[in-house]
């Protein structure tokens, strides 16, 4: 941590100006926290010991005397008859050695011509390079600076390395993953030293490495069977159509516009004009209607009432029974407006419908009317 001496903030130790002032931390901020390095303490082996003094040279002996060899006395004549006297040797004198100078003080000597002795050095350590540190990667929300291109955190203002201004830094935003990716995402467990992961292991000695063998090729028969199947069988084929038809028709049919056939007294309410409208009395009045050929109708539009001034002196229907080829189906109910109302029916193979009012509302006594019947069939 790294404590600013101007506004007092607390840095992190990998931020090189201060988040709250932009000082250069080098020169006004302070490590919290950390301890200096010991002070290095000389080893034995790195002392040298003091060169030792030379020896006094020792004095030279003189050389020894010559000997000389002594006369001899002349020997008498012996006698006759007597032996000759013994002829002794003469003695020699050795030399009294000399007497020894004594010896003089040693003469100190410059420190230039001293000799020194160097303790042994080891081996060297060679030169580590260091390693920059990698800057660690974005985070969604980082603000990127334009000088540098280091990720600094949303609040700050100032960039952490460089100090330049994030008034105009990209926001870094998270990447997109493609969704066969999501599906198909491998995990990311981290093993420790000496284990192996499954897909290492031995494929003889687990189950799970034999399914997975097994299962992709058994998906490949079915997916192959299924389309041959489709292709060869006729009943698969027309019931696979008939799933995919029901399906579209379900959620995204295909409407087109039929007209059916009516009497002459339902034709008001088919000729696709808002001006003119069928009427009946009676206690339910119906209208009956033919389609030819037969047609899967999917919407119906009702405008109830009549037209103009007309549409609040007459009936105006609030439910219909649908009649579709002799069978009761649903009711539709509607409500008391002027705008056409579009309601979903999906009814199949309909050839003929018959609409009866089964509720309305307005004058008593008064005939129902309806303006216009608009049908819309699934293509």
């Amino acid at each position: 941590m790294i404590l600013c001496r101007k506004c007092g903030h607390q840095n992190a130790d990998d931020e090189s100006f201060c988040a709250q002032c932009n000082s250069y931390l080098e020169w006004s901020g302070d490590r919290v926290g950390a301890t200096p390095p010991p002070a290095a303490t000389p080893s034995a082996s790195s002392i040298a010991p003091p060169p030792a003094a030379a020896p006094p040279p020792l004095p030279t002996a003189p050389p020894p005397p010559k000997a000389t060899r002594p006369a001899t006395a002349p020997v008498a004549a012996a006698a006759p008859g007597q032996a000759p006297p013994p002829v002794q040797a003469p003695r020699v004198e050795a030399p009294a050695p000399p007497a020894r100078k004594p010896e003089a003080a040693p003469v100190a000597q410059p420190a230039a011509r001293q000799p020194s002795a160097t303790a042994p050095v080891g081996a060297r350590p060679r030169p580590q390079q260091s390693q920059k540190a990698e800057e660690p990667a974005f985070k969604p929300g980082d603000r990127i600076c334009p000088s540098c291109g280091v990720g600094n955190d949303p609040a700050r203002k100032f960039c952490r390395k460089c100090g330049n201004s994030l008034e105009r830094a990209v926001v870094a935003v998270q990447a997109r993953v493609p969704w066969y990716r999501k599906l198909f995402r491998r995990s990311e467990t981290v093993f420790q030293a000496g284990v192996r992961p499954p897909s290492m292991a031995d494929p003889g000695t687990t189950m799970s490495s034999l399914l997975g063998r097994v299962l992709p090729f058994a998906l490949v028969v079915v997916i192959v069977g299924a389309i041959g199947s489709y292709f060869v069988v006729p009943d698969i084929h027309s019931s696979i159509d008939r799933t995919i038809t029901q399906v579209k028709r379900q959620f995204l049919p295909d409407l087109v516009s039929v007209t059916p056939v009516a009497n002459a007294k339902g034709l008001a309410a088919i000729d696709g004009n808002t001006t003119t409208y069928w009427q009946s009395g009676g206690n339910k009045p119906s209208i009956s209607l033919h389609f030819d050929p037969t047609v899967d109708l999917g919407n119906i539009i009702v405008t109830g009432g009549a037209s103009g001034d007309d549409f609040a002196a007459m009936r105006r229907p609030l439910a219909l029974d649908m009649v579709v080829n002799g069978k009761t189906h649903t009711p539709l109910t509607l409500a008391d407006t002027r705008d056409p109302q579009s309601q979903r029916i999906d009814l199949q193979d309909v050839s003929d419908l018959k609409l009866v009012v089964t509720d309305s509302t307005g004058p008593e006594g008064q005939p129902v009317a309806v303006r216009e019947l608009e049908f819309k069939a699934i293509h």
